[in-house]
C-alpha cells in the first residue's frame, strides 16, 4: 500500500510542476515590466507647491492689454460749471477748449490744475453756413490769413498741446485752406486731430503731404442725451480699440449724462483690459496718465 501511495504522489507532483513553472515565469515577467511599485507612484507625483504656484500665478497675471481709449470733451470756454463735472473724474481727459470765449482762459487754467490736458476747439466753416465762432477760419481766406488767424488763437491758448476741428465740413474739405493750416501747427509743434464731421474730409492727405501725423475721431458718444445711448456709444469704442489697438471718442461738455457715463465705463474698461489715455500719447508727446 505504501509503495502504492508514493507513486501517486510522485505522479502528481510530476504533472503541477509544469503549472508551477509556467505560472512562476509569468510572475517573473510581470515583475520585470513594471520595475519595484514604488517607482510608478513617485514618477506619476506633482509637487503641490508648484501646483500652488501655478494657480497663483493665474490669479495675479495683469488684465490683457485690449487697447487704448483716447477721449476728447469738446465745446469747452461758454461756462465752468458745466466742465466741473468731468474735472472730478479720476480718467484721463483731453478737453477741447473754443478760444476768445468769456470762460476759454480761466477753463484752461483749471484743466492745468488738475493735470489733465487741453487742445484747442478750431473754428472752421461749415457747409451749411452757420457760425463757427470767434475766431473761425474760412475758405475764403488767402494763406497768410489763415496762419495769420490761426496764430493769433494758438497764442491765446499757449498750453495747448494740440488742436481739433469745431464744426469745419467746408474747411476740412479743401485743400489749400488745410495746407495753409497745417503749416501752422507743424511750425508750432502741434498735432492735429481731425473730428472727421465730413467724409468729404482732405486732412488725411494734407497731413501727409506735411509730414504730420494723422488720426481721426472714431465715434460721437453723445449724439443723443440719453446715458443707454452713450454707454452703446462707448462701447462701440471699446471693440474699435480692440481691433484696432486704439479708438478716439468725442464728447461734449455741455451733455449732462456724459460724466457719470464715463465714470461707470472707465471702471468697467479698465477691468476688461482697456486704457485711457491723453490724446497727446496717440501723437508721440507725451505719456498715459
Amino acid at each position: 500500500m505504501a509503495t502504492k501511495k508514493n507513486k501517486n504522489n510522485r505522479r502528481l507532483i510530476l504533472v503541477l510542476l509544469p503549472v508551477i513553472i509556467v505560472l512562476l515565469t509569468v510572475l517573473l515577467t510581470l515583475i520585470q515590466r513594471t520595475g519595484p511599485a514604488e517607482k510608478p507612484v513617485e514618477a506619476a507625483v506633482i509637487e503641490p507647491e508648484a501646483e500652488h504656484e501655478s494657480a497663483a500665478a493665474k490669479i495675479i497675471e495683469p488684465a490683457e492689454d485690449k487697447g487704448t481709449i483716447y477721449f476728447v470733451i469738446d465745446d469747452v470756454g461758454y461756462n465752468i460749471d458745466q466742465l466741473e463735472p468731468f474735472l472730478a473724474l479720476d480718467c484721463s481727459l483731453t478737453f477741447a477748449i473754443l478760444p476768445f470765449l468769456p470762460y476759454s482762459n480761466a477753463a484752461a487754467r483749471q484743466i492745468e490744475q488738475k493735470e489733465k490736458e487741453y487742445i484747442i476747439h478750431m473754428p472752421m466753416e461749415p457747409v451749411n453756413g452757420e457760425d463757427p465762432g470767434p475766431g473761425a477760419l474760412y475758405t475764403s481766406m488767402e494763406a497768410d490769413e489763415i496762419q495769420a488767424s490761426a496764430m493769433e488763437i494758438l497764442v491765446s491758448l499757449p498750453g495747448a498741446e494740440g488742436v481739433n476741428n469745431h464744426m469745419g465740413s467746408k474747411f476740412t474739405s479743401d485743400t489749400t485752406s488745410m495746407d495753409a493750416f497745417l503749416q501752422v501747427l507743424k511750425q508750432e509743434g502741434k498735432f492735429y486731430l481731425d473730428s472727421y464731421t465730413t467724409a468729404e474730409s482732405v486732412v488725411r492727405e494734407s497731413s501727409e503731404r506735411n509730414n504730420m501725423i494723422y488720426n481721426k475721431r472714431d465715434v460721437f458718444v453723445d449724439n443723443t442725451p440719453q446715458a443707454e445711448d452713450m454707454e452703446k456709444a462707448i462701447r462701440e469704442g471699446f471693440v474699435l480699440a480692440e481691433k484696432q489697438g486704439e479708438a478716439v471718442l468725442i464728447g461734449h461738455v455741455w451733455s449732462e449724462n456724459l460724466p457719470g457715463v464715463i465714470e461707470k465705463l472707465y471702471r468697467e474698461g479698465i477691468e476688461k483690459g482697456y486704457r485711457f489715455a491723453h490724446l497727446s500719447e496717440l501723437y508721440g508727446q507725451e505719456g498715459s496718465s
